[in-house]
């Protein structure tokens, strides 16, 4: 899959192969998701941590909860429902906020 980019720039998959790397959370049964206010809070079993996430966040953990996926996938996929183009920038942030949630244990590399 490649993204496509603005005339004269290079296509995000160039840019970002490191994006192509399967992301899954870390355990089916560990973690319990509940949306409040507009964010989420997650409960990790494992470690006894509650974390809030803000609502895109919320939503990329539970993508990942259904199935593992690349950040590429999930640029594309989120682009679509937040209705936004699939630039580098939502790349950024959802490299980030992926790179954040392993952070906090929340995610492994598949």
């Amino acid at each position: 899959m490649i993204l496509p980019g603005p005339p004269g720039r290079r296509n995000v998959r160039s840019r970002f192969s490191s994006s192509i790397m399967q992301w899954r959370i870390i355990d089916d049964n560990a973690l319990q998701l509940r949306f409040w206010d507009g964010e989420f809070v997650v409960y990790n079993a494992l470690s006894g941590d509650i974390h809030v996430l803000d609502s895109r966040a919320g939503h990329l953990l539970q993508a990942l909860q259904q199935a593992p996926s690349d950040v590429l996938s999930l640029v594309q996929r989120f682009a679509s429902e937040w209705q936004c183009e699939p630039s580098d920038d939502l790349l950024h942030e959802i490299e980030m906020t992926v790179s954040d949630m392993h952070a906090l244990a929340l995610v492994e590399r598949a």
